[in-house]
C-alpha cells in the first residue's frame, strides 16, 4: 500500500482479473488517487508547477505519429501475453536467444504472468485514454483549422461591411442633397404656379386652366405626403405581415375594393392569394406605383367613387387607415355607401389606429398630421351596425411586443417581506396599465351585408 509524506495510506486501485474491465472507472480512480497525494503533499511542489506550466507543442504530422504511437501501444500493451520468439540476432546468439525465450515462456512465464494480469489492466486502460487522447488531439487541430479559415471569413466580412457602411452613408448624403434639390424646385414651380394664376389681374382664369393648374398644385402636395409615407409606413414586407390576416378574411370574396390602397401592399397580398381586387386612392403617386407593379388601381376620391358604382356590384370592401381622415358625417356615409355598393353577403373591413391604446397617440396617430380625428372601436362598430351591416365584431391587431411594455416585479424575490402583501396588487396595477398605454395599435371593425 502506497503512504503518504505523513505515512496517511493513500487510496489503493485494485482491478480484479476477473470482474469485467471498465476503462472510465479506473481513469477516475486514478485522478481521485492523484488528488489525495496532492493534497497531502506526497508531491514536491515546484515540480507540480513545473507540469502545470508545460505545454508540448502540438506536432503538425498529428496523424503520422498518432499512428506511430499507436502501433508501439498495440503490440506492447499485454504484459502478460505470450513471448515473441523473433529476435534481430543471427548465428548461434540468435538460436541461442530463442531457446532462452522458449524455456521463460515454458517454465518462468507462466507463473509470471499471474503478477502481470493487473499491469496488462493498466495498460489497456492507458491505451484506451491515449487512444481517446489522439483522437482529440486530431479534433482540436482540425477545429482550430476550422476557426482560423472562419476568422478570416469573419475579418473579410467585417471589411465588406465597413465598405457598405460608408456606402450607405455616401447615399445618405446623396440623398438629402437630392431632397434639398426637390424642396427648391418645388417651391420655384409653386411660385410659377401663382404667378400663372393671376397673369391677368382682374380677370379669372377659364375653368379647364383653373383646374388643371389646381390638379398640379395638389400633385406637388402629394408628392410629400408619398416621401412621409415611404419614411414612417415601413417596408413592403412589414405592412404585408401586418395585413395577412385580410387575406384569410376575404379569402372567398371577388372583386375587393381597397380604398386608400397606397403604395399597394394588400393588393400584392391578394393577387397572391388568388382574390380579384382593384384599389383607389387620392394620391397619384401611390396610383402609380401601384400600375406600375401591375396592379389595378385609380385616382378617385372615396366618397364620389364608391356613389359612381352600380348598387350591389362589390364583392367586399377594404379601407386600412382611412376613416381617421375623415369627419363624423363623412365615415358615416362611407358606411351607408359601402353597404348599398355591396353585394349580399358582401364583408367589410375598416381599419384605424386604436383609440383606446395611448401610447399611440405620442407615435403613430399624430405623427400623420392629415389625420382629422382618432375614433374609438365600439364607436366605429356602433355606426356599423347601425348602418345596417351584421356581425359586426372588432378585431385588434398588431400589439405591441412584450419588451416595450412595464414589467411586474418578481414576488419570489420580496418573499416574506413586507413587500410581499403588495406584490399581487403592484403586479395587477402593472397589467392594467398596459392593456391601457401597450395594447393593440390598431383595430379593424368587420362586417357583412
Amino acid at each position: 500500500m502506497d503512504k503518504t509524506k505523513d505515512n496517511t495510506p493513500a487510496a489503493t486501485l485494485v482491478v480484479k482479473p476477473d470482474e469485467e474491465f471498465d476503462p472510465k472507472d479506473l481513469a477516475k480512480k486514478i485522478r481521485e488517487r492523484v488528488r489525495q497525494k496532492m493534497e497531502s503533499g506526497f508531491y514536491d511542489p515546484d515540480e507540480i508547477d513545473r507540469v502545470n506550466k508545460f505545454r508540448p507543442p502540438i506536432p503538425r504530422e498529428a496523424e503520422d505519429l498518432n499512428r506511430r504511437l499507436l502501433g508501439v501501444m498495440n503490440s506492447n500493451w499485454d504484459a502478460a501475453g505470450p513471448l515473441d520468439f523473433s529476435t534481430h540476432r543471427a548465428g548461434l546468439g540468435a538460436k541461442a536467444a530463442v531457446l532462452f525465450k522458449k524455456f521463460y515462456q515454458k517454465f518462468i512465464h507462466r507463473f509470471v504472468k499471474m503478477s502481470l494480469v493487473r499491469q496488462s489492466h493498466f495498460n489497456m486502460a492507458a491505451k484506451t485514454a491515449l487512444e481517446e487522447g489522439f483522437h482529440l488531439r486530431a479534433r482540436y487541430l482540425t477545429l482550430s483549422e476550422q476557426a482560423r479559415g472562419l476568422e478570416k471569413e469573419a475579418t473579410e466580412a467585417n471589411r465588406r461591411s465597413k465598405e457598405l457602411e460608408e456606402r450607405v452613408r455616401f447615399l445618405e448624403n446623396s440623398l438629402k442633397d437630392l431632397d434639398r434639390q426637390g424642396i427648391f424646385m418645388k417651391n420655384r414651380i409653386a411660385k410659377i404656379l401663382d404667378s400663372v394664376s393671376g397673369v391677368v389681374p382682374g380677370q379669372p382664369l377659364p375653368p379647364d386652366t383653373a383646374k388643371a393648374l389646381a390638379k398640379e398644385r395638389s400633385q406637388l402636395d402629394s408628392h410629400d405626403y408619398t416621401l412621409f409615407e415611404n419614411i414612417h409606413r415601413g417596408s413592403r414586407e412589414e405592412i404585408k405581415n401586418k395585413l395577412g390576416v385580410y387575406a384569410q378574411w376575404f379569402a372567398d370574396a371577388g372583386d375587393v375594393l381597397d380604398i386608400g390602397c397606397g403604395r399597394g401592399e394588400l393588393l400584392e397580398l391578394f393577387r397572391e392569394r388568388g382574390v380579384a381586387a382593384r384599389g383607389i386612392d387620392i394620391n397619384p403617386d401611390m396610383v402609380t406605383e401601384c400600375r406600375a407593379r401591375g396592379y389595378e388601381a385609380q385616382e378617385a376620391d372615396a366618397l364620389a367613387y364608391l356613389e359612381s358604382l352600380p348598387d350591389n356590384s362589390l364583392g367586399g370592401i377594404t379601407a386600412i387607415q382611412f376613416v381617421e381622415h375623415l369627419t363624423t358625417e363623412q365615415i358615416a356615409r362611407f358606411f351607408t355607401l359601402a353597404l348599398e355598393k355591396l353585394k349580399k353577403g358582401g364583408l367589410i373591413a375598416t381599419e384605424t389606429v386604436n383609440a383606446k391604446c395611448l401610447t399611440t397617440f405620442s407615435g403613430a396617430f399624430y405623427l400623420d398630421m392629415s389625420h382629422v380625428k382618432p375614433v374609438h372601436p365600439e364607436a366605429l362598430k356602433f355606426l356599423v351596425e347601425r348602418t345596417g351591416f351584421e356581425e359586426a365584431r372588432i378585431e385588434y391587431l398588431n400589439p405591441y411586443p412584450d419588451h416595450m411594455k412595464l414589467n411586474a416585479l418578481d414576488g419570489a424575490a420580496f418573499e416574506g417581506g413586507p413587500s410581499a402583501q403588495i406584490m399581487p396588487q403592484f403586479n395587477a396595477n402593472v397589467m392594467k396599465l398596459n392593456d391601457i398605454l401597450y395594447g393593440a395599435t390598431d383595430y379593424a371593425v368587420v362586417g357583412r351585408k
